[in-house]
């Protein structure tokens, strides 16, 4: 299980550049400033080189090999670790163009050199996954890294914004109790492994795309968003080989909702506003219509 925590520890780590970016969203420089560029330049120097040492530390010490080789994973998890990486890459290059943005550097440069920040950063953990005994060098997983950069700097130089924007939301499920080895024996660890609770989302505002905000507030978007379950192993014929798990159908669930894009809410305090701003990829419970082949169409109140 690749799309696990070290994923989420690189996409923490760029929320939190986010939040200390969008704390000073007024104060963007419309000139280039030397300083700031060499402030990001090097923060962002130490970061990378402090993220990965701690991640090889954690992850990859004992398990590094001299032989570089490929795997393909595109069978595994009903491709939900395929849309993580997505969702992570995608996130990285907005912290990449707001960190950038902030120099005064020139918009395009922003939006191409920010914006490749994740697909920098992801690229490095699969050449470590290719030395790895346990994996290996993933092409699945590149292709849906340079999906989600694409997606974000394919919006920014075609709209100068992000309309349609990637959505993460979990609950817990009881799957991780049968297979806590593999999906987490603690509701932390769960959150980050369990793709039986993780569901992705495309949020997007009517208001971006009819250009008027008469009819619908600017903050509530539409939410289309999808997920699996049944997923006790990652690929279908290890999990169906297996008595313990065999009986468990794997299926995917689609999902329409409302949510509210947090960076559009009229918030005076600076501080609030940059933390809304931080945690603005998570999608907000809301009232849910899913669909899936095993149960047809269900209504949730509030789904997470």
């Amino acid at each position: 299980m690749k799309m696990t925590v070290r994923l989420f520890i690189i996409l923490l780590m760029c929320c939190l550049t986010i939040n200390k970016a969008t704390a000073q969203l007024a104060e963007d420089s419309t000139t280039l400033n030397r300083k700031r560029l060499n402030l990001v330049v090097a923060t962002s120097a130490l970061t990378y080189t402090a993220s990965m040492v701690g991640l090889y530390q954690i992850w990859y010490k004992g398990t590094v090999t001299d032989r570089f080789r490929f795997f393909n994973d595109d069978d595994e998890w009903l491709q939900m670790d395929k849309i993580g990486h997505s969702f992570t890459s995608y996130y990285e290059g907005y912290a990449g163009y707001k960190m950038l943005k902030w120099t005064g550097l020139n918009d395009r440069k922003c939006i191409i050199y920010g914006g490749l920040y994740g697909m920098y950063l992801q690229t490095t953990l699969e050449i470590f996954d290719g030395f790895n005994d346990n994996w290996g060098f993933s092409w699945g997983d590149i292709g849906t890294n340079a999906l989600g950069t694409g997606l974000f700097i394919g919006q920014q130089l075609a709209f100068d914004k992000q309309i349609v924007k990637p959505k993460f939301s979990y609950h817990s499920t009881y799957y991780a109790k049968l297979n806590p080895n593999l999906l987490g024996d603690n509701a932390l660890v769960s959150s980050l492994k369990d793709y039986n609770g993780q569901t992705y989302w495309i949020s997007y505002s009517p208001t971006d795309i009819i250009g008027t905000k008469k009819y619908w507030p600017e903050w509530l978007d539409i939410s289309l968003g999808t997920g699996a379950n049944g997923l006790l192993r990652g690929s279908p014929s290890d999990q169906y080989s297996d008595p313990n798990f065999n009986s468990y159908p794997r299926y995917r669930q689609y999902y329409f909702s409302l949510d509210i894009d947090t960076r559009k809410l009229k918030i005076k305090n600076k501080t609030l506003r940059s933390i809304l701003y931080a945690v603005s990829f998570i999608k907000v419970p809301a009232p849910t219509i899913e669909y899936n082949r095993g149960i047809g169409f269900k209504f949730y109140y509030l789904y997470f």
